[in-house]
């Protein structure tokens, strides 16, 4: 993966940007709760661990998910972490706005976590562990953290349909253009390893340790803002991957000013300049238990 893929991570406004993005991938998250079975858990009260915790959307998830568990909520122990200052800060607000007592939203590292060993219930990393330096030191950490029994839930990008079904051809109308990569090469350059496989994803957690392990591809349906919403900031960090990788800097000089404009464009014409945009979208939702 290019060290410069990331980089987009460090904009203070990211945050706000990727708040939007939970359209797309609350779904998903809510998969991998279920597929854990966090809703049917009894014993112990829940210890829930979200790395790459990004804007929140597990715990948002989570949440809303045991909605009529009342006592299971007041119980209820959630850590979040993250390496981006903008999203632990915005997550820090969204958990007192939100009155989730039991959350808290902490710094670190998802290779080296600092927290103790065994303490979890659960454990979580949706659409995070892939973009990580070296992701299966992160899975380690994962089964380091959770208890005998604990299970595990991991999700990632099966297919990105909105780039081969809306972007990638308008980014093919700017001046030159600039080298824009297949759907292919994008997941390649996003996620180092082949999470975007089943059955690759499913050997890597039996590796790492735990059993019970199942991975199937899922699919949802989502709405992710107007034409113009979804070209500026929905897409705000695909689009700093594509131009910080893909592009030189004689390219970006000439076609960032250009580029959300012609998504804009491509998005209006299917949708219409009020209209939502409709996207599909696949993941692999990935579980399993400790030992």
């Amino acid at each position: 993966m290019p060290s410069n893929v990331n980089a987009g991570w460090a904009d203070p406004s990211v945050a706000q940007m990727y708040a939007l993005a939970e359209a797309a991938s609350g779904p998903f998250a809510r998969a991998a709760l279920e597929q854990a079975g966090i809703q049917n858990h009894s014993g112990s009260p829940l210890a829930v661990f979200d790395m790459a915790c990004g804007t929140g959307v597990v715990a948002d998830q989570l949440y809303d998910l045991l909605s009529d568990q009342n006592d299971v909520r007041k119980n209820l122990k959630v850590t979040c972490g993250d390496t981006s200052e903008a999203m632990i800060s915005h997550l820090q607000n969204r958990i007192k706005d939100q009155g989730w007592t039991g959350t808290e939203a902490k710094i670190m590292d998802g290779m080296d976590t600092k927290l103790p060993s065994g303490a979890y219930t659960h454990a979580f990393c949706t659409f995070g562990i892939g973009h990580m330096p070296d992701p299966l030191v992160a899975l380690a950490e994962l089964h380091r953290v959770l208890a005998p029994g604990g299970a595990v839930g991991l999700a990632f990008w099966h297919t990105i349909d909105w780039y081969r079904e809306f972007v990638r051809d308008a980014l093919e109308t700017l001046p030159g253009p600039p080298r824009n990569p297949s759907e292919a090469e994008f997941m390649g350059t996003i996620m180092k390893g082949r999470w975007w496989e089943p059955q690759w994803t499913k050997e890597t957690l039996s590796a790492a340790g735990f059993e019970a392990v199942d991975a199937v591809v899922q699919k949802r349906t989502f709405k992710c803002g107007t034409p113009a919403v979804f070209a500026s900031k929905v897409l705000f960090m695909p689009l700093t991957v594509i131009q910080n990788v893909y592009w030189s800097e004689e390219d970006r000089e000439r076609c960032k000013p250009l580029m959300t404009g012609v998504i804009e464009k491509r998005l209006t014409e299917i949708f219409g300049a009020e209209g939502e945009v409709v996207c599909h979208g696949e993941a692999v939702i990935a579980t399993g238990r400790k030992k």
